[in-house]
């Protein structure tokens, strides 16, 4: 049996992957239809009209997912068992984790690149988590990186190569590489010097704190706290926290 696809404008998903909406074309009577998917890189994709008009291209097997599997942990990641990516069963299906969905790619022998150890890019790389340093997976290569996580591959290759500053939660660093803390903006208490909270970058710093970006920006530059206080907090750029694998 079907059901809404949650958010969605009459879009309903089924346990075996198909996706069906309304048909009010041509001033007829309205009618379900099955609505066509296309495919990249094995994976099943369907546009999905949201209830605030925006239409968003969706992988099918996460909208099973979530339609159909209870995510008791809050996994981020749906699995395919038999690791036929257009295979979308729901019994097919499972919620992992992003180490987890690694390793059973190297477990299965799928975690190869086309030109192996002649691949420049075949170089192992790692994710961390931005705010704390974790570590959130490990992929044989960037490319490797980009199918599992569906990130752009010049991303991954900008951010291990050259530590390009990152606007996102997350950043990629080579395997070996000894420098893998990420630098932030810490918002610090004036008066006691204590980190309250920190940012990604001074765009999300100024809209979290009214603080214009530019102010926060000259602090982060001078790498100091200010002499005068004009607002009950200060901004630096410090690296985050780093933690231990478990």
């Amino acid at each position: 049996m079907a059901q809404p696809i949650v958010g969605a404008i009459e879009h309903w998903i089924d346990i075996d992957g198909s996706v069906y909406t309304i048909d009010r074309r041509n001033n007829q009577k309205p009618k379900l239809i099955k609505k066509s998917q296309s495919e990249v890189k094995g994976y099943k994709y369907c546009g999905i009209k949201y209830k605030n008009g925006k239409v968003i291209t969706k992988r099918v097997h996460r909208l099973v997912a979530e339609a159909f599997i209870p995510n008791p942990n809050g996994y981020r990641v749906v699995g395919h068992k038999n690791n036929i990516k257009s295979d979308n069963r729901v019994e097919n299906l499972y919620w992992t984790t992003v180490k987890e969905n690694t390793q059973k790619a190297f477990d299965d022998g799928l975690a190869v690149n086309d030109k192996g150890g002649k691949d420049s890019q075949s170089k192992p790389v790692v994710m961390y988590d931005t705010y704390t340093n974790q570590e959130l997976g490990r992929y044989g290569s960037c490319k490797e990186a980009e199918r599992e996580t569906g990130l752009s591959l010049t991303t991954i290759c900008r951010q291990v190569k050259y530590h390009r500053p990152t606007r996102k939660p997350y950043y990629f660093r080579y395997e070996d590489d000894e420098d893998t803390c990420q630098d932030v903006i810490g918002m610090f208490d004036f008066d006691s010097d204590k980190l309250i909270k920190t940012f990604l970058n001074s765009g999300d710093a100024s809209r979290s704190t009214e603080i214009s970006e530019r102010t926060i920006c000259q602090q982060v530059q001078n790498g100091v706290k200010p002499g005068r206080k004009r607002n009950e907090v200060y901004f630096l750029s410090v690296k985050s926290k780093k933690k231990n694998k478990n």
